[in-house]
């Protein structure tokens, strides 16, 4: 029965070179659980929906049996007990204990424990906050092949979290998650060829990778593929194609995937045009806090397109994005107070916004900067 369990384990993670099966692994747990281990029932709860019917009281019955196991050394027993109190599931929330379970089966080596240790070190959980206990527990775990762990220590070298920032080693954790078919890390190693960072730079490598991570309904993959079906990069250019993959993307709320394919309304490219649909995107990107969605969505209402005119809705979604940083933002918010529209007239602040754009390239911002400074 454990042996059944632990190939659900590797189903589930990834260890070594095997490819992650959702079903395969809720079938072992099943067969685990139906053949005597009772600690395989937690897995079977997490793959299931968070509102399933079948999570209330699944793990009352098991709850103690489990515990007692832990108590005795199980590895997989004191993981779970440790992910119950972690999540709260069947037991109090309690990341301390969580954080006391998972410390015992990590230090006798098993890799989702020390994954999950990593992961409350990371976010400060229980314990005090520490990138670089993060990053020396991930890379314990993705040295065993732990799929999650590798995407992880990933990130953390890309980013330079408790490790100093290397593209080359951020690639190849990555592309060491995404050959086991990680939908993240394969749309990650994407964009690290993409961008030619820590690996040779190409488009068609980049397409290969988005296009797994896409078709595994991998949110980022599938706006990553629909940019680069937009533009024509390492694939032939597509406007319908580039709307196909927008669209799955922005319905499961990327921000980026919720402003282009609003662009692509407002400018009928693959799609017929439609400012009322293009608003609606730009809406749920900018509620998000994106700041090309702020923008643009001031400017629909700036010009009354698909939506009521407003200069004040206006300024609001401009000033939103201006702060965020956004150059085009601070363009239209200078402007704004330039013109006396939806806001006080002041050239003092239309001066200073002008500046900010300006200063990063604006080329407009920087002409109406110079034609004030000219007129004084």
């Amino acid at each position: 029965s454990k042996a059944l369990y632990m190939l659900a384990e590797y189903y589930r993670r990834g260890y070594g070179v095997v490819t992650i099966d959702e079903k395969l692994t809720s079938d072992y747990y099943k067969k685990s659980y139906e053949a005597g281990y009772p600690v395989a029932v937690y897995g079977i709860v997490s793959t299931l929906p968070e509102n399933a019917d079948e999570r209330a009281g699944i793990l009352d019955k098991v709850r103690d049996e489990i515990i007692s196991r832990a108590n005795s050394g199980d590895v997989f027993a004191q993981n779970t007990i440790g992910s119950m109190y972690y999540h709260g599931r069947g037991i109090g929330q309690a990341y301390e204990k969580a954080l006391e379970w998972y410390q015992k089966a990590a230090g006798k080596g098993y890799a989702q424990a020390q994954f999950n240790l990593g992961y409350m070190y990371y976010h400060g959980q229980g314990v005090k906050q520490s990138y670089e206990k993060a990053v020396e527990w991930y890379q314990k775990a993705a040295e065993q092949g732990d799929v999650t762990s590798q995407f992880h220590l990933g990130n953390m070298y890309e980013n330079g979290r408790g490790v100093k920032r290397s593209y080359e080693r951020a690639a190849k954790w990555y592309q060491k998650a995404a050959e086991q078919g990680d939908a993240q890390a394969q749309s990650y190693l994407g964009n690290m060829y993409e961008n030619g960072q820590g690996i040779e730079q190409s488009y068609e490598k980049a397409v290969e990778w988005y296009q797994k991570s896409a078709k595994q309904g991998n949110a980022d993959g599938q706006y990553h593929l629909g940019y680069m079906y937009n533009h024509g990069q390492g694939i032939e250019l597509s406007y319908e194609k580039a709307v196909e993959w927008y669209q799955k993307s922005a319905e499961q709320g990327n921000a980026d995937g919720q402003y282009h394919l609003g662009y692509m309304y407002v400018n009928g490219c693959g799609i017929k045009q439609s400012f009322e649909r293009a608003v609606k995107w730009y809406r749920k990107a900018a509620e998000q806090g994106d700041a090309c969605g702020q923008n643009d969505l001031g400017t629909m209402y700036e010009c009354g397109y698909g939506v009521e005119q407003s200069y004040e809705k206006a300024v609001s979604w401009y000033r939103k994005s201006a702060e965020q940083g956004n150059a085009d933002g601070q363009f239209y918010l200078g402007y704004m107070y330039k013109t006396g529209r939806g806001v006080e007239q002041s050239y003092e602040k239309a001066v200073k916004w002008y500046r900010k754009a300006a200063e990063q390239g604006n080329a407009s911002a920087q002409n109406n900067l110079g034609n004030m400074h000219e007129t004084g």
